[in-house]
């Protein structure tokens, strides 16, 4: 019985040692509309988690949006998580132009650090 159990451990270690190995991190690339509503800051927050955990890598993050606070929104949460130097994409030309409401946008602008 012993030798049998050996015997199929060492015929599945190969699969299981495969099904175990650490996977590459996934590129993202995080396009948002931030502004308007803050349901963005929560989605930005477990993309910055994921990249702590190592499961993503984050390329740049960039924005739907051409409200004036939105580039320098983007980059007080990069900067807060500790990635001040992450490429920020903002929109040129025609294209919505959406502010906060409750102005939450512009006052994390003027109350964090950011490029």
């Amino acid at each position: 019985m012993t030798f049998r159990l050996l015997f199929l451990f060492l015929l599945s270690a190969p699969v299981l040692a495969q099904k175990m190995a650490p996977k590459p991190p996934v590129n993202i690339i995080f396009d948002t509309d931030i502004g308007p509503d803050y349901d963005d800051v929560g989605a930005i927050t477990m993309l910055h988690a994921l990249a702590d955990s190592g499961r993503v890598t984050i390329l740049a993050t960039v924005a739907s949006n051409q409200s004036k606070y939105i580039g320098p929104t983007l980059s007080v949460m990069n900067t807060y998580f500790g990635r001040p130097n992450l490429p920020i994409g903002v929109v040129r030309g025609r294209a919505v132009n959406l502010t906060a409401v409750q102005k939450w946008d512009s006052v994390l602008v003027a109350r964090y650090p950011h490029a």
